[in-house]
Formats: C-alpha cells, sequence, structure tokens
C-alpha cells in the first residue's frame, strides 16, 4: 500500500526517520556520519532558538489578555452564545455539528486574540 505525500509547508512538524533502503548503511564512512551530525546539530539549534522566541512572545500576549480581562473561558462563553449552546459543551466530546461548530468559533477566536499565524 502506498504511503501518502508529506506535508512539506513551513512550520510542519515531521517524524524523522533515517534508515537506508533495505536497511542497508546510509552512511559511507565515519566522516560522512560526522558531516550529517554536525548539520542536523546546527538546523535543530535554529529551530528550537526560534521555537523559544516565539513561544514567549506567545506568553507575553497571553499575560497582556489577562490583565486586559480576555480569558479562554470568555472566549467559550462568546463562541456559546453564538451558536446558541451551553459553554460548557465546547470542552466534552461529540461530534454534533452545532457543537463542532462552536469549538471552531472558539479556536479562532482564541487564536486571533494569541496572534498566532
Amino acid at each position: 500500500m502506498l504511503r501518502k505525500a508529506r506535508i512539506d509547508a513551513p512550520g510542519t512538524v515531521h517524524h524523522i526517520i533515517i534508515r537506508g533502503i533495505e536497511r542497508k548503511p546510509i552512511f559511507k564512512d565515519d566522516f560522512d556520519r560526522n558531516n550529517f551530525l554536525e548539520r542536523l546539530v546546527k538546523i535543530l539549534t535554529e529551530t528550537v532558538e526560534e521555537v523559544l522566541i516565539a513561544s514567549q512572545v506567545k506568553m507575553n500576549r497571553k499575560y497582556e489578555l489577562g490583565v486586559l480581562g480576555v480569558s479562554a473561558k470568555k472566549v467559550a462563553m462568546v463562541s456559546a452564545k453564538l451558536m446558541n449552546i451551553r459553554p460548557e459543551l465546547i470542552y466534552s466530546p461529540g461530534k454534533d455539528r452545532t457543537r463542532v461548530q462552536a469549538r471552531s468559533l472558539f479556536v479562532i477566536g482564541w487564536q486571533e486574540d494569541l496572534e498566532f499565524p
């Protein structure tokens, strides 16, 4: 069975598996392996730094919203009111169309408040 094509977009999380075809070696020698590891460490270091900086920005924004009185609970209440359901149903499991739409509205509202792209 063929594997589905991988999504390749900025910000996409990937699970990396390194294995040769038919489990054959993927490196010619130690120099080749060390070269790969050096490049991998560089990329991972840059990525971790970007994630930490973005996380700090988001946490600062969340704190600012808290000071302004904006919270996930309030966003959920507004979403529930717009969809005419009880707020606690947004957090409960289920595939009811109205509940799913309210959850989507909640996520979009909270995402915009936190200024996620």
